[in-house]
């Protein structure tokens, strides 16, 4: 079973030991703080253990103040919603992880389907837990995994690696734009983890493979900086630019530049001094940068501040240039 440390768990309801004797009350305390530590969930085993009798049991479940999830797991009622505390019971439950579109949800990651229950477990003694969909993993190691509020889910990247399965490709590719450029995609991690784990025959594998080529070039860390544009431009609305576009005025150095609007004749350069800086390379680009101007294309160049801090200067530039554009 992955194990993980949790926050801080919540008080017991106002009022509520004062009406029992002392020695239950303790037993409530020790039941509140137990399921805190699991996201709002409990086991009926884990109660008993704690000193709540059956008869006692029994009556929070008919006064309200906890709610039975499934069989022999139950909630406490100020769990946020249904779905939260399903997905908690889940993975109490089963000593499984959250995963796949859930996992995303608690992620907030935009364009996936929300309220979905999917978990996943290490070994499948169980697939069978009412509203939840449960898959076996057989390489999720304690470094994809984090704790979400109280609960144990599969890290971005990791979430998705468990997308790429079971999502379009187009879907899965506005997920990793989406993620990148709200910052909670780390588009080095995800790169690093998909090697490692991409194998012959694993679900997602060339769905992932196909749409990391196509969102960037290379993967070198400039590519987090071009998905980060991407998603900048998606979320605007504006048309998709062509990436790694072969301009005609390099051609003598088979050169590429990071973006353009081929029939606006815009080209956009990304500038990754953020990752490089030697004297050689700024000279370079402005090399490029005069070519283009020659060739008579219009110029933008936005450094990773632009994109991370002053996104909305980026998007209104590359509005106005494709604007006044003939």
């Amino acid at each position: 079973m992955w194990r993980l440390v949790h926050r801080e768990s919540r008080a017991l309801p106002a009022g509520l030991s004062s009406r029992h004797d002392e020695g239950v009350g303790r037993a409530d305390e020790a039941v509140v703080r137990r399921a805190s530590e699991n996201g709002g969930a409990i086991t009926r085993a884990e109660a008993l253990a704690l000193g709540m009798t059956e008869t006692t049991l029994r009556r929070r479940v008919d006064a309200g103040w906890m709610e039975r999830a499934a069989s022999g797991v139950y909630v406490l009622p100020w769990v946020r919603d249904r779905w939260f505390g399903t997905l908690a019971a889940a993975i109490h439950k089963l000593g499984a992880v959250a995963s796949h579109e859930a996992a995303a949800q608690l992620h907030e990651m935009r364009g996936v389907r929300r309220g979905r229950v999917v978990v996943s477990v290490p070994v499948r003694r169980s697939n069978r837990f009412v509203g939840a969909q449960v898959h076996q993993s057989t390489d999720l190691t304690p470094d994809q995994l984090m704790v979400v509020e109280e609960l144990a889910v599969t890290t971005p990247a990791r979430t998705i690696i468990d997308l790429a399965a079971v999502v379009p490709r187009s879907q899965l590719e506005r997920i990793i734009s989406f993620a990148v450029a709200d910052g909670i995609l780390d588009l080095e991690r995800l790169i690093d983890l998909f090697h490692r784990l991409a194998r012959r025959g694993k679900p997602g594998v060339r769905n992932l493979r196909v749409v990391l080529s196509g969102l960037a070039g290379t993967s070198t860390p400039e590519s987090e900086l071009e998905i980060r544009f991407l998603g900048l431009i998606r979320k605007a609305g504006l048309p998709d630019p062509v990436s790694q576009f072969r301009a005609p005025w390099l051609r003598s150095f088979d050169g590429r530049v990071d973006f353009a609007y081929v029939d606006k004749s815009v080209v956009i350069e990304l500038d990754g001094k953020r990752w490089h800086s030697a004297p050689e390379s700024f000279i370079r680009d402005r090399e490029r940068m005069n070519l283009a101007q020659v060739a008579g294309w219009q110029l933008l160049t936005f450094t990773w501040e632009h994109i991370t801090q002053q996104p909305k200067y980026v998007v209104a530039t590359v509005r106005k240039a494709l604007c006044d554009s003939f």
